[in-house]
């Protein structure tokens, strides 16, 4: 069979090498000097993915959040340039979101901004998330549909909810609030969305819903009948983990400029200097402001005087 291969025909296979790599790296497993394939080596040659991409699914974090399966595809998928302006505000989205890996401080870099894109697509559909990042959409599609096959991977080798989670809200453009509706066998991106039209924001909401409320919204007695029946065996879902607070989340780029930036201590607050301008900082309360208009929760200023304090 290898001897048909495209790399026996040009002379590059080297099939014995091949077999001790598969071998090391778990998609065989030797059975008395015979290999055998694992679901391993199985999903990654269906998925047509490198098996160690497959097998980074093991090294999520324990109860991951949507947020963290994001940022670890993030880490497998080509990721387009972006301007400043755009990527501080798409990082900056992710600022409240649980995530466990941002709480821990090991997401790289280029895995956020991925990710926050990635988070884009699914909260405001490819077309909202090119606007937001002023990419082309097809752009953000193929973003998009590389993080769901490396995520539909993950969820073949080793299902759990987060991951089957992630999954559904790429493949339907849905937060994954909605997204927990098309976990339903039978209920689509349009279904999903259609229920939260009707004032069904999640998949536990369904389970304890009127059918009135959904008749009223134009659904059939039978499908409602079946819709709530449904969520209602479904079980618990638990969308993600308790959020930490967290002050400190940077566009890597300006956190590098900020290093450059000079903080220099005024009675009304601090003078930011290094820049293209001199900016001023002034505290009230816990709440920090920069009279620059750059029009991001954190910009390099605000990043130099926590710097500063820190």
């Amino acid at each position: 069979m290898a001897q048909q291969t495209f790399a026996a025909h040009t002379g590059t296979l080297n099939a014995p090498c091949a077999v001790v790599t598969l071998l090391q790296q778990g998609a065989l497993a030797d059975h008395g000097g015979v290999p055998s394939v694992t679901p391993l080596g199985r999903v990654a040659s269906q998925a047509l993915l490198p098996v160690p991409v497959v097998a980074a699914v093991r090294a999520l974090p324990q109860d991951p959040a949507v947020l963290d399966v994001l940022l670890a595809a993030a880490v497998h998928v080509r990721l387009p340039s972006l301007a400043d302006e755009p990527r501080a505000a798409l990082v900056d989205a992710l600022l409240s979101v649980p995530s466990r890996t941002l709480d821990a401080g090991t997401a790289p870099p280029d895995a956020v901004i991925g990710a926050a894109l990635l988070h884009a697509a699914t909260h405001h559909g490819d077309d909202g998330a090119a606007a937001l990042s002023g990419l082309h959409e097809p752009t953000v599609t193929a973003l998009r549909e590389d993080a769901l096959r490396v995520v539909s991977a993950w969820h073949a080798l080793q299902p759990s909810v987060s991951v089957n989670l992630t999954r559904v809200s790429l493949a339907a453009q849905l937060p994954p609030r909605a997204a927990t509706l098309a976990l339903l066998s039978g209920v689509g991106h349009v279904t999903a969305r259609a229920l939260t039209q009707a004032g069904v924001p999640d998949l536990p909401t369904l389970a304890r819903t009127p059918p009135a409320q959904l008749v009223a919204a134009g659904f059939t007695p039978c499908t409602v009948d079946r819709l709530t029946g449904a969520a209602q065996a479904y079980g618990v879902v638990t969308l993600a983990p308790a959020p930490r607070s967290r002050t400190f989340l940077a566009d890597p780029a300006r956190l590098a400029r900020a290093h450059l930036l000079t903080v220099t201590p005024t009675p009304q607050g601090w003078t930011v200097t290094g820049g293209s301008e001199a900016h001023t900082v002034t505290r009230h309360g816990d709440t920090f402001t920069c009279d620059c208009p750059d029009g991001v929760q954190l910009c390099k200023q605000l990043l130099a005087v926590g710097l500063h304090q820190s």
